[in-house]
């Protein structure tokens, strides 16, 4: 599930269903999460990118990748 979806369909479900609290804090592991995703993976993937044959998709980051 994408964080799109989460975030627009699957939090103000769980907000109804067991409170604002727990939906806050669904909310600040997301924040958390996307930060560190920012921060950890996907500086590795840019940096690697370059040696991948500058992709500019995942799809053809992961081809490139792995048919050396």
């Amino acid at each position: 599930m994408s964080t799109m979806n989460l975030i627009l369909m699957g939090l103000p479900g769980l907000a109804y269903l067991s409170g604002i609290a727990d939906a806050g804090w669904t909310a600040i592991g997301l924040a958390i999460g996307t930060y560190l995703n920012w921060k950890i993976v996907a500086k590795r993937i840019r940096l690697y990118t370059h040696v991948a044959g500058n992709s500019i998709t995942l799809p053809s980051f992961f081809s490139k990748c792995w048919t050396r």
